[in-house]
């Protein structure tokens, strides 16, 4: 007879936040640059928190941590885009999701402005040039309301960049 799995629960809260982190980390997610600032002045990260909200009006939800570099940038900007990765586009996100890289943020990849100004990334699959209706602090980040201005599409299909088990991999 083999061992039920342990589990945590809330009264053993250190055990339960190492047991979320572990079960989080199986679950895949797209892996996505959100940009702001300005092409002169760009500010950026990597997110796998992003979710379509409603179709109507046309709505992203993007969670930020409180602590990144961008977060003050994004909030005084009022404006976002969420640019979804391809496969291709890993080599382009690791300085986003490295503090240590920083400074490489935004020196690869082609960048350009569609509606609102912010950059976008010309290889990504898809990118959503949103404006921010609402932004609301939870614990640890914050929840952006995202209203899409315009969405850019790529030209042709390609294999997603995802995120799973704490690391960017292209989709097996």
């Amino acid at each position: 007879m083999s061992a039920l799995p342990r589990f945590a629960t809330a009264d053993d809260n250190t055990g339960l936040e190492a047991d979320f982190r572990a079960g989080m980390s199986k679950l895949v997610s797209g892996v996505s640059i959100i940009a702001s600032g300005s092409l002169e002045n760009p500010v950026g990260l990597v997110a796998t928190s992003v979710t379509s909200l409603t179709l109507d009006p046309p709505s992203l939800l993007v969670c930020v941590s409180q602590t990144a570099s961008a977060r003050n940038a994004i909030v005084a900007t009022r404006a976002v885009s969420v640019n979804i990765l391809a496969s291709t586009d890993q080599a382009i996100a690791e300085p986003f999701a490295s503090a240590a890289l920083k400074a490489e943020r935004f020196r690869r990849g082609n960048w350009s402005a569609l509606q609102t100004g912010v950059p976008t990334l010309d290889s990504a699959l898809a990118v959503f040039d949103c404006t921010i209706s609402q932004h609301i602090p939870y614990s640890t980040h914050i929840i952006l309301i995202a209203q899409a201005q315009a969405v850019r599409l790529a030209p042709s299909p390609a294999a997603p960049l995802i995120h799973f088990d704490r690391a960017m991999r292209p989709l097996p």
